[in-house]
This record gives structure tokens, sequence and C-alpha cells, in this order.
């Protein structure tokens, strides 16, 4: 039965009652109606919840549904149905809102009744009403203790406090900035979290403020799963003997970024730090405390213990507040300060660019058109860069693959004024500028002592590879490792003495090399994507074609095309967000296991489909994985980013699978003409065709049968021969060198001429499906 106090009230349209006295005597009938309730006080009891003292002491109750019987007519009270109604206790139809739940008062820090909190137990969801309620039940608890034990749900809060814990609160849902204040403002310094590290980081974004430990119980139960299975006693002892696990405060969340430091605030305490340095030995800062418009400045060297004894009387007289809190204040700034050190901003770093509503909407629609893939060849062409279309493709996925773990890294091999360099300049332009470090040359530690986040998910382009001679080693630990770290001896200025300091660089980071040497290092070349630009009569034709062109009045107009065309790619990259890629096909692919070389080239095949998967993932839907209490957002490899992979694969990954580079294995083809020409001749005459292995040739015939430069003929040839596909004849004592084909290349049906990939061929049936038998 209702008390009868509150029903009359509730009927006594001439004193309606105001809304925290509402609440309250709400929850006072919802506790007065439990054990009316079987099916919600069964359940309390099955939890080891139905101890008299706790359904007493925090007003435990249970809606029925009855409500509604007690209350006089809607036309007679309509402030009082206003009133429930707006603080959501009431329904718009008349209906209460927390039906079968199980309710608990939430309660200001003086005990005043702002909130219901619901727990349904039939669907275990958790339901607040009241419109200026805390999602923190128990809160009185942190008026009076500075250290709090908190819980992720009100069954687990509940179940602390059964185990004798008085300083407990429970989080309904995830805390809001406004409660992590309130909690702030009450003092609050120290909060354990009884969940495991993952769960209890999710809690502690939100309490920036507050220094958060996670202290999960044996085999991580939680508290309310704990005492219905090990009782009370032993919740109560494993909370004691449990070892709480520091949880580091986020500077990003907690403190505002200056150039030179952070600005932060704990309850009324506002401090300003700048000029932070670091050794192995000291943490030294400038520290500006402010209260009232008042100031206290000093220069601390936070390592020192004798110095942070003299901060911590100082503040304690200058803000008037217990020792105890501005040790805590102390404690923080150290941690702060170490964490602005490893994430303060790299000054090179060039500031995120805002985008307005309009940009935002043009990229989208861009990156979710089907004819994404056409639009970014004709995008190309617009960047002044005609044909080449297996490398615009395979160059643009390298740039956008470095928001990826594993990013994608390009290594162009081309002659001299082939046109690398322009495959790679307009790739580039075609990025944004703050994700581009572009450089010309670098010595061989260079990258050791590049800022901490300076390569992260960045496209680091080297213009020639001569330009980076010495720094092949740390290129390859950056693309394999995706960090690099080093170590140098320097004198500690304090003592005098040799240390050692640290220097750690970031990656993912995706490299684009040019170079025009077929000799670069194989441990290397063995980490990139090896491709060559089309050195073809066409190619150059339509070159020339486009340079004429662009010398014209169109030609000139189509600047600002450029600009437009450079934007929208911009933006769209800039939106690109780094999901998870899962290719569900990767178990029915197949790649050939008779090189060693297979274990490093089989995840650049892979990592190629999830590059065309990423591009493309505006157009697909975002899915969700739950793991660990943490959701993980992610997108699928499908049979069109299949298709696209297995087409790019085909036309220029099998160069870089096979240890022949490009130019290499054209020139090649150039020397087969050149013998088939040959054999052709004899046979025109009327001779026998001779022998292919036996026609020789020189390099003064090579060069004026196939057009190229002396000096590309005699790099490339140097390759062929010492990989064996083509053998020196004579050339010495003042002869001419000649050369013929090896035996094996000179054998008709050979399919040397055409090497593709180890991999099994994946066909795409009609319904979309994998299919690699076929």
């Amino acid at each position: 039965m209702a008390p009868r106090g509150f029903e009359q009230a509730l009927q006594n349209n001439s004193d309606t009652p105001t809304a925290q006295a509402l609440l309250d005597r709400t929850a006072c009938f919802y506790h007065g109606s439990l054990p009316e309730d079987e099916k919600a006080y069964s359940f309390l009891r099955q939890a080891c919840l139905a101890d008299e003292h706790l359904l007493e002491t925090f007003c435990i109750g249970c809606c029925t549904g009855q409500l509604a019987a007690i209350l006089p007519a809607k036309e007679n009270a309509p402030q009082v149905y206003a009133e429930l109604t707006c603080h959501g206790i009431l329904c718009p139809t008349g209906n209460e809102s927390l039906i079968d739940c199980i309710t608990l008062p939430l309660r200001d820090p003086d005990g005043g009744t702002v909130g219901i909190a619901g727990l349904n137990p039939a669907v275990n969801t958790e339901i607040i009403v009241g419109q200026e309620a805390p999602h923190i039940w128990n809160l009185p608890a942190a008026a009076v203790h500075a250290d709090l034990i908190a819980a992720t749900s009100l069954p687990d809060g509940l179940a602390l406090s059964v185990a004798g814990i008085p300083n407990v609160i429970a989080f309904v849902g995830q805390p809001r900035p406004e409660d992590a204040t309130m909690l702030s403002d009450l003092g609050v310094s120290s909060l354990t979290i009884i969940a495991t590290p993952e769960v209890a980081t999710s809690y502690r974004k939100q309490l920036s403020r507050i220094t958060c430990s996670a202290l999960p119980l044996p085999a991580n139960l939680a508290p309310a799963a704990f005492l219905r299975i090990k009782g009370k006693d032993q919740l109560a002892a494993a909370i004691d003997n449990a070892t709480p696990i520091p949880l580091d405060p986020a500077i990003s969340e907690s403190a505002t970024l200056l150039s030179d430091g952070f600005q932060c605030s704990f309850a009324n305490r506002r401090y300003e730090l700048r000029g932070i340095e670091q050794s192995s030995r000291r943490l030294k800062a400038a520290v500006r405390a402010e209260r009232q418009n008042r100031l206290h400045v000093d220069t601390v060297d936070f390592y020192s213990a004798r110095a942070r004894r003299n901060l911590s009387l100082d503040l304690c007289r200058f803000f008037e507040d217990a020792k105890e809190v501005i040790d805590a204040d102390v404690d923080r700034l150290i941690r702060l300060c170490e964490r602005w050190l490893e994430e303060r901003p790299d000054p090179d770093t060039t500031p995120s660019v805002q985008l307005t509503d309009k940009e935002v909407a043009d990229a989208r629609a861009f990156g979710a058109g089907d004819d994404l893939l056409d639009q970014l060849q004709c995008d190309y062409e617009t960047c002044g860069l005609v044909g080449e279309t297996a490398n615009k493709l395979l160059c643009y996925l390298a740039a956008v693959s470095r928001k990826m773990p594993d990013p994608i890294s390009i290594l162009i091999l081309s002659s001299s004024g082939a046109g690398k360099s322009a495959l790679q300049d307009a790739t580039l332009k075609l990025c944004p500028p703050e994700d581009v470090v572009r450089l010309t040359s670098m010595t061989g530690k260079a990258l050791f002592y590049k800022g901490r986040k300076s390569l992260k998910h960045k496209i680091l382009a080297l213009e020639e590879e001569a330009g980076a001679e010495g720094a092949s080693y740390p290129l390859r630990a950056l693309i394999s490792s995706g960090e690099l770290i080093i170590e140098t001896t320097t004198k500690d200025l304090g003592s005098g003495k040799l240390t050692t300091v640290q220097n750690r660089v970031e990656g993912p980071t995706s490299v684009f090399i040019t170079t025009t040497s077929p000799n670069t290092d194989p441990e290397t070349r063995s980490r990139f994507f090896v491709t060559s630009v089309d050195e073809s009569r066409a190619q150059t034709r339509r070159i020339l074609d486009f340079q004429r062109k662009s010398r014209t009045l169109k030609g000139q107009s189509s600047g600002m095309t450029e600009r437009a065309v450079m934007k929208r790619h911009r933006n769209f990259q800039r939106l690109l967000q780094p999901l998870v890629i899962v290719n569900p096909f990767a178990e029915e692919l197949a790649y050939g296991d008779d090189r060693l070389k297979s274990r490093r080239d089989q995840p650049k095949l892979l990592n190629l489909i999830a590059s065309v998967a990423f591009l493309r993932q505006m157009s697909k839907p975002i899915k969700t994985l739950k793991d660990h209490g943490q959701q993980h957002a992610y997108i699928e490899v499908d049979s069109d980013d299949l298709k696209i992979a297995q087409e790019l694969a085909g036309q220029v990954l099998r160069h870089s699978l096979d240890d022949l580079n490009p130019v290499s294995f054209e020139l090649l083809g150039e020397i087969r003409k050149l013998v088939n020409a040959r054999i052709e001749a004899a046979r025109e005459e009327g001779a026998a065709a001779p022998d292919p292995k036996e026609i020789t040739f020189t390099r003064r015939e090579l060069r004026e049968f196939s057009g190229w430069p002396h000096i590309r003929v005699r790099r490339y040839l140097v390759e062929l021969v010492e990989m064996e596909f083509i053998t020196v004849i004579a050339g010495r004592m003042g002869r001419a060198y000649r050369y013929a084909l090896c035996a094996e290349c000179a054998q008709p049906g050979q399919t040397w001429s055409e090497p593709g990939l180890s991999v099994t061929p994946c066909q795409i049936d009609s319904n979309g499906n994998l299919d690699t038998k076929s």
C-alpha cells in the first residue's frame, strides 16, 4: 500500500508538492509497493540483495503500475500530472515509464531526491527519470569520501554495499561531463572502477579531472555475480586484496593544449604549466596557479622530492585546501606533464583543417559514388598525368592506405625522364598537405630524430633513392615494424655522468620512392610494391599531345579545375575513417609456396585487397564487433573489391613479386623481338631458320632496333646477364661485346615472357561468390 501522507499530498490540489518532494514521494510509493510484487522480491533474493537494511537505506522499490490509481483525475490536478510527465515518471499516454522495474532514488549530495533509476530484470536494462537527474547512484557518499569505489551498474553497486563498502557509487550508463564535474567539485580525487582495464578506460574518458584506476575481480567477475557465487565476505576480501591498475590520464581530455604546455582545472583550482623540459633525472616546468584573480608562480622540478614538498605547502596556503587534496593535484600534474611530452604537437605539423558542411557533403558524395575509380582516372588527367591507368590506381591506394595499420609502399623504377616523378607528384597533389612529408635528400639517421608523431599515418616521399643513400635500413624498419627507436649517449648536466636518451618515431607510414637504378638493395626492395611507368611510343605520343594542349587557352583555364579537383580529393581523404578491414574471402585464396619470398609477398597482396575496400568505405555498410566490452567498427571486402585488386595485380603487381625488375623485363621483350625479326628475315630470304640461341647482337644493334638510349640499354643488360637470361658471347681484347639469349629463354613456347603472380586465380560467379577452382 502507498504511504498515506503521500496519497493525501497528491490529492491535495491546493498544495502541489515541489518537484523534489514529488520525486521523493514517488520513490517512497515504489518502496512501499515492493513487498506486493513477488517477482521483483524474488529477483532481489536470488541476487542476494534482499537485505532489509539495504532496502531501507537506499529506499529500493518496485513500479507495479499502481501510481495512477491513487492520483486524482487529471482535470482536477493538471499541475501534478504535468510535473510527473515533465520528469518522465508518466508517459504522455498516462502510463508509468518504470513499469516492472526495480527502482532506486537518485539523490543529490545533500540527500534530496532528484531522479529515479529503474532496473528491468527481464531485459537487464537501466532507465533514469528526472529532468536533472545525475547518472550516478549514491552521490551522498561522494560528499563524505574523497576516494570512491565505482561500479558500472546498479546491481554491482548494491552488491558492493552489501559487502560493507561505504564509499561506493554506481554509474547508470556512461558518465556525462557534468557528472564528472560534479564529482570533482565535491572534492573526489581518486576513483577505483571495479572492472577490467578495457572497460574502465571507456568510463575514464569522461572522468578527465579525477585520478582513475581499474580493479578487476578474480576471473573478471562482476561484483553482483561474485556476491551471488561466493558471498559478501569473500567479495569484501577480494576488493581488499586486489591491486588497482592505474589508468593514465588523457591529456587531450583533461587539459587544454598550449604551444609549450597545457592548462587544467581540478575543482576550483586552476593550473597552467609551460616550458616543460625532461631528462632522465629532471622534469622541470613553470607552474602558474590561479584563484580569484590571485596568482602563484613558481618553477619546479617535479622529480625532486624537496621541490614537490615546497610546492605542495605553498599551494595549500594559496588555495586554503587540505594537504591530501593538493598532493593529489601534484601527482596529476606530473602525469599530465609526462603525457604532454609524449603527445605534444610536432612543430612542423600543420593544424587540422575544418571542413564546411558543404565540403563534407561533396566529399562523401564523391566517395560513395559508383564511378569512384573512373572519376579517379579522370582527375589524374586533370592534374597533368595521362595514361598509366593501373599505376594511378596503385599509387592512390598506397596514398590512402597511410591511414591503415599496415600501409602500402611504392618504389617506381624507370628510366630518367620517363615520368616516374610526374606519377608521384600527381598522387601527392591529391593528398592533404598535412599528411605529406616530402624530402629531396636525407642522411642515414635523419628519420630516427624526427618528432614522435611526425610520420604517423603520413606519406614519406623521396624524389630519388640516391637522395636517401645510407637510409635504407631505417626505411625498411619503418615499413616493417611501424616505428623507429634509437638510444643515444648524452651527458647529464646535473651529475656530469653519461646517460642514454631514447627517441621514438611512430608509424605506420606509406613510403614513396622513385629511382633509375636496377641495383636497389633486395632487402629494401622486398618491402615495396615495385612498378614502372609506361615507356612505350604510344604513351610518349599521349604525353607530347598533352604538353602542347596545356599551352593553349583551354589548357591554361584548366588550372581552376585542377584546384577544385585537388580540394575535393583532399577533403575526401580527410574524411576516411581508420576502420578495421575484414576479408571474408581470405581463407579461400591461395598463394604459391614454392619460394621463401612468398612469406612476405602474400601479405602485400592481402594489403592491396584491403586498401581497395578501404578506399571504397563510404559505399559500404559499417558493421560493429563487440570485443571485451568495447565496440569496433569494421567493413568487409566484397566481390567488387576482389575483382579490382585481381585486375590490378595482373597489370602491375606481377613485376613487384618477380625477381626481374619491370624495365629489365621490358628490355628482355625487346631482345626477343629482335631475335624473332632476324629469324623472320632469314625465312623471307629462303634460308633455313637459325637457332634463336645462336643469333647474336651488339648493344648498338639493340639500341637501333629498340630506340632505347645507350645508358638505358647498358644499365639493364647487366641485370639480364647476371640473372642468366642473356649470355655474353664475346667482348675481350678490343672486340665488341656480343650477346645471345640463353638456351632456356630461346626455347619456343616458354612462358617466361609473361611471369604471372603465384596466386591461385580468383573468379567471381554471378552471385558474387568467390570461386578459386575455375
